[in-house]
């Protein structure tokens, strides 16, 4: 009887152990494609002025995040299947219209597939966009679906639930 606890009591600490790694790696999942996504917003933003070369650059390393081929159904930026090229492309010229762009995310929400190689983001985001005096917000609920290759996350594809709903601009 006293064998049986004690293997008892082992496999019980196991199984601890094994829920603990899990829960830890999850987190530790969570963490890097939230720091991923978050590299990604702020590489798209527009603080102010830029060079044509500075702001490719800017495009071509954000468009490094997605993965070789991605799904994109954001009208009016674009739907279908981009090349990184082609999506390097829209980023530098959606960049290159205001003065300044910011976005703002809310309700972000994340879940990991059980087997680690996807992953599906789902949030509400707002872009600020400044040219001169004149201000435009936009505001749309967002899924980003991510796959895992060669030990990094990259986003596969790209789409709004909803359609764009403009806000007023800030007082």
């Amino acid at each position: 009887m006293n064998g049986t606890r004690k293997a008892a009591g082992i496999v019980l600490a196991a199984l601890a152990l094994g829920a603990a790694i899990i829960y830890v790696r999850s987190d530790r999942e969570e963490t890097r494609l939230w720091r991923a996504f978050d590299r990604v917003l702020r590489a798209v933003e527009k603080r102010g002025a830029e060079s044509v070369l500075e702001s490719a650059q800017r495009a071509r390393e954000t468009a490094e995040a997605f993965a070789p081929e991605v799904r994109v159904a954001l009208p009016p930026f674009g739907e279908g299947t981009l090349s990184r090229n082609e999506l390097a492309a829209r980023i530098f010229h959606v960049r290159s219209l205001p003065d300044t762009l910011e976005f703002h995310t809310q309700k972000r929400a994340l879940e990991i597939a059980p087997d680690r190689r996807t992953a599906r983001m789902r949030m509400e985001a707002s872009a600020v966009a400044r040219s001169g005096s004149a201000v435009e917000r936009e505001f749309r609920v967002a899924i980003l679906e991510w796959e895992r290759a060669d030990r990094e996350w990259r986003i596969a594809a790209v789409t709004a639930e909803e359609g764009i709903r403009r806000l007023p601009p800030p007082p």
